[in-house]
This record gives C-alpha cells, sequence and structure tokens, in this order.
C-alpha cells in the first residue's frame, strides 16, 4: 500500500475512533489538547505515558491523548522540532543567550551512538542520548520553544475537534430524528391502509 493512501486510511480510521468516543465533546477535545502539547514537546519516549497521567488528572479522554501524540512521528519530528527551536531563539537572543547554529546540531545529531538490541525502549534511549548532546545552548530554545508551540497548537486542537465532535453529534441526532420520523410516517400509512381496507371511515 503506498504511504499517501495508508496515510489517508490511517488518519480516517483514528479520526473515527476520536469522533465516536463515549465521552463528553469536551472531554474529548481536552485529551486531543493534552495529546497534541505532550507530542510536541521533546520528551521521547515518555509521550504516551505523560498524555496518560496528565488526562486522567485533567479527567479528559485517555484515548484521544494518546491518538494525538503522534502529531510528531518520524515524519513529522525534524519540521515540528526545527520550529520550536527556531521560536525559542527568538525569545532568547534578545535576553543574550547564544543558542547552537543548526549546523552544529546537525554535525551532533549525525552521530548515532552504536547499541546492541534495537527494541523500542533501547531506540527510544538512543535518541534522548543523542539530543541529549546538544547540551543546555541546544536544549533551552527547543525546551522553551516546544513549549510555546504546544501551547497554540493545543489550543487549536482544542476548538478543531470541539466543533468536529459537536458537529458530528448534531448531525447523528438529525439523521435518527430523521429516521425516527419516516418510521412514524409508515405506520401512520399503514394505518389508514387498514382503515381504508377494513371500511372504517373515522379518523
Amino acid at each position: 500500500m503506498p504511504i499517501s493512501r495508508a496515510w489517508r486510511y490511517w488518519s480516517r480510521r483514528l479520526l473515527r475512533v476520536v469522533l465516536q468516543a463515549r465521552d463528553s465533546p469536551r472531554q474529548i477535545a481536552g485529551g486531543a489538547a493534552i495529546g497534541t502539547f505532550v507530542g510536541i514537546t521533546p520528551t521521547l519516549g515518555l509521550h504516551m505515558i505523560l498524555a496518560v497521567l496528565i488526562a486522567t488528572a485533567a479527567r479528559c479522554s485517555r484515548l484521544p491523548a494518546l491518538i494525538c501524540v503522534y502529531i510528531t512521528n518520524p515524519i513529522t519530528a525534524l519540521p515540528i522540532w526545527g520550529l520550536c527551536y527556531k521560536v525559542g531563539c527568538w525569545i532568547l537572543i534578545p535576553m543574550g543567550f547564544v543558542p547552537l547554529t543548526f549546523k552544529s546540531i546537525r554535525a551532533q545529531l549525525a552521530v548515532v551512538p552504536e547499541g546492541g538490541h534495537w527494541n523500542f525502549w533501547h531506540t527510544c534511549y538512543l535518541e534522548m542520548q543523542t539530543t541529549l548532546k546538544l547540551g543546555w545552548r541546544g536544549m533551552a530554545p527547543l525546551a522553551l520553544g516546544s513549549l510555546v508551540v504546544g501551547a497554540f497548537a493545543a489550543v487549536a486542537a482544542y476548538w478543531i475537534v470541539l466543533r468536529l465532535v459537536t458537529g458530528h453529534r448534531l448531525l447523528k441526532a438529525q439523521r435518527v430524528a430523521l429516521r425516527a420520523q419516516k418510521r412514524i410516517a409508515r405506520v401512520r400509512r399503514q394505518q389508514e391502509f387498514d382503515r381504508l381496507v377494513s371500511g372504517d371511515t373515522e379518523p
């Protein structure tokens, strides 16, 4: 299956899962906002755990939170974190902070630590170890920028998901009401037909 078709298939399925959750629209939107915020932060390997813990503490839906953490994935990680780093630099440079250049960051991240067991948690550990090589000058702008970008993205995700869930449930209620009206009309037509067949002219 091509990547574009697979992306459309899984995005529709995950969106359907979010829309059909049984919690209230605000709980679902809150879970999506929490997952989006956590997913943008550079806490690789802890995204799912943090999203579940925060969503549980905030009494929001955990499933949308788990789904939305994947806003940062192998395809989107570099653009998102690059934007976060740039935003952090815009905030810190006027204060006299001297961040690392993208060239030095690329040189640091090009050195991949060696390891023997390539399972999920070991890979996350190696990625975190590589990221920590950036030191304070590299992590401070990334952390600050991810908080700012994550906050804006979380607000956007909250309102988008809230509108989607509310609209989906309203459309579903309208369809149920329309089916009920059609059912009532069929019953009335059947009753009218039975009266005509039986010769009863009284209403």
